[in-house]
């Protein structure tokens, strides 16, 4: 059967068999709600394949805390940010000025590099959406990709539509082999590095069941 859903999977799943597939994998029922129609009407552009759309549903899934969270966070004590970032902060002491200090550690720790040039970019252009983008080049190719205008609204990630849009953009330039790729692969694709690798795999096979029980 799985090799019949790729028509399924892009351009045969209504919002109530999203919903269905979401509730399955574990996500909120409010959230369901929201987010299903967001996928009935975006997923069928993106062309994944079954296990492509596994991977990507699941991956991001796990990066936004199941659909609840689109927004960095960046609210670090001063211990946690030397434990973050122990090059920038080798100790407590450094790290302290930027201790729940959102905007001014995002101008810090972005400031100057990922396209950032400007005073205050780094939080402007701080991490957004469901597979998070930061900087001010990634924002650029989002809308480049998308024809959202991100640069100038870069909110706009934070909204279900344009956040899955932009998900699926950066997705079809940064993992284009996923449906061959294993969840190790793509989770270093997607994190740079295995983080949470158990939970990924775990929403996968999550993934994979639900969407061909929707099919």
């Amino acid at each position: 059967m799985m090799t019949d859903l790729i028509t399924d999977l892009t351009t045969g799943l209504t919002a109530d068999t999203w919903r269905t597939a979401l509730l399955r994998m574990g996500v909120r029922p409010a959230v369901a709600d929201e987010w299903a129609p967001v996928f009935a009407d975006t997923m069928p552009g993106a062309g994944l394949g079954p296990r492509a759309t596994a991977h990507f549903v699941a991956q991001a899934l796990h990066e936004s805390a199941m659909l609840t969270v689109l927004a960095e966070n960046l609210n670090y004590s001063a211990d946690r940010l030397a434990a973050v970032w122990p090059r920038r902060f080798p100790t407590a002491d450094r790290a302290r000025p930027y201790a729940r200090n959102p905007e001014g550690l995002a101008n810090y720790v972005y400031g100057g590099r990922m396209g950032n040039t400007e005073p205050g970019d780094g939080w402007r252009y701080r991490g957004r959406g469901l597979i998070q983008i930061t900087g001010r080049s990634n924002y650029e190719l989002a809308q480049e990709l998308t024809g959202l205008p991100v640069v100038s609204d870069p909110d706009l990630l934070l909204e279900p539509g344009p956040a899955l849009l932009s998900a699926l953009a950066w997705w079809g330039e940064s993992v284009p082999d996923a449906e061959g790729a294993t969840v190790e692969q793509v989770t270093r694709r997607v994190n740079g590095g295995i983080n949470g690798l158990a939970d990924r795999r775990r929403l996968f096979g999550l993934a994979s069941r639900a969407l061909e029980a929707g099919a």
